[in-house]
């Protein structure tokens, strides 16, 4: 009887203490972009490095808040989640690649409970083989951490390897390309 007693006293004055650590409901906000529609010579004249290679690491994605965690009052206009990736560059096409591994940036993704889903935007798969078209981040992201890229015309930038066809990620299997024959027009075309 003792030992209920002191419980119940121990739940009751709980109860009256100040809440340390409110709950947050999960963020998820749908954006849905368009972007100008680009064509593969736009995609090699416009881009600073395209690269050939294999996504090696995926790190987990966080918001663009200056310390990676959710903010207190988000909106889509002020945070957004991003997610990079580790690729490892096997060839580089075009543009100045001093390093075997460089940072790629995807905006939306998961942090926690929480997720921005973008149309038209690219996902990286871990182990994928990639041609990626590529611009340096210099938006608002790119305080975060400098020295990323991102897809030139955001999926438009990003095509799929499997064996020795290349087909757009955002396109169909219609569009895809012999590898060898592809990097013999990137190179004939810068």
């Amino acid at each position: 009887l003792a030992a209920t007693a002191l419980i119940g006293l121990v739940v009751y004055y709980r109860s009256w203490l100040p809440k340390t650590k409110e709950t947050k409901e999960p963020i998820t906000f749908y954006i849905g972009i368009s972007v100008e529609e680009m064509d593969l010579d736009d995609l090699i004249r416009d881009s600073e490095r395209i690269v050939l290679g294999t996504v090696d690491e995926v790190y987990p994605g966080r918001w663009s808040t200056p310390n990676g965690e959710s903010p207190s009052r988000a909106t889509a206009m002020d945070f957004i989640i991003i997610s990079d990736v580790n690729f490892h560059v096997a060839q580089a096409l075009k543009g100045n690649v001093d390093e075997v591994d460089i940072r790629i940036r995807e905006f939306g993704g998961q942090a926690g409970q929480d997720s921005v889903i973008i149309s038209a935007s690219e996902h990286y798969d871990l182990g994928q083989k990639y041609l990626l078209f590529l611009i340096e981040d210099t938006g608002p992201t790119a305080d975060i951490e400098p020295g990323h890229f991102i897809a030139t015309g955001s999926a438009q930038g990003v095509y799929k390897i499997k064996e020795d066809r290349v087909t757009p990620f955002h396109g169909s299997v219609n569009k895809s390309w012999n590898l060898d024959e592809l990097i013999k027009y990137i190179e004939s075309a810068i």
